[in-house]
């Protein structure tokens, strides 16, 4: 396994925190820089974590002063990996694809050139709905203007466009694509908004399980290894 090193800086707000960094890493320490005397630290291992037999540590430690363990997940750190699912549309400047925004159902109430709401330029993708009878396909706004009498008739041909009154949408390819989000998550009451924290984030190319060790069993890595 490679060994990797990640940092950053982040600025907090009161809630959790999840920090993607495309490995769970075996190591995290977090420091704050807060100027008023009242710093923190805190550091977090994967071994405790996987621990299951002993849950002191487990979600790390709290360095400042002394080690106190951290206990609970609200007040710590836990490894955080999920999938994710987005449909990606050609990019607007020819390199590529786009991961499109949320893709809502089309709606003839919908006033597609309100707020939250464009139609696809030169470096912006369009809204993208779906028809009320899924198909298939997505559909990108080229033009909005408002809202629609009836929906349209969708046509199923890759780049051909249909006017439905006021917007005219693009047939797109439902061209999904699946990612792994992998990182770690920092506890809600770690978090205090406006604080401003520096993180490091490490995954280590070796990880033993030593067993015993004594001086007649040194410890070697010439055993099992992840």
């Amino acid at each position: 396994m490679e060994a990797k090193i990640v940092s950053g800086k982040l600025t907090v707000s009161d809630d959790a925190v999840h920090v993607e960094c495309g490995f769970i890493p075996d190591e995290i320490q977090l420091i704050s820089r807060l100027g008023t005397g009242s710093e923190k630290h805190y550091k977090f291992a994967k071994v405790l974590y996987d621990h299951a037999a002993d849950t002191t540590g487990k979600y790390g430690y709290d360095l400042v002063d002394s080690p106190n363990p951290l206990g609970a997940a609200d007040d710590g750190f836990i490894p955080y990996s999920e999938s994710e699912e987005s449909v990606v549309l050609p990019a607007p400047d020819g390199d590529g694809y786009m991961k499109a925004p949320s893709i809502a159902d089309y709606s003839t109430t919908t006033d597609y050139s309100g707020a939250g709401y464009s139609s696809r330029t030169a470096g912006v993708l369009g809204t993208v709905v779906r028809p009320t009878v899924h198909n298939g396909y997505v559909y990108e706004c080229t033009t909005n203007g408002g809202t629609d009498a009836t929906e349209p008739t969708w046509p199923t041909v890759p780049g051909e466009s249909v006017d439905g009154g006021n917007n005219v949408w693009i047939c797109r390819e439902e061209r999904v694509v699946r990612t792994g989000v992998k990182g770690f998550t920092i506890g809600v009451n770690l978090c205090n908004t406006g604080e401003y924290w520096f993180f490091k984030a490490e995954l280590h190319d070796r990880h033993n399980y030593m067993g015993d060790a004594n001086v007649e069993n040194p410890v070697t890595f010439g055993g099992h290894m992840r």
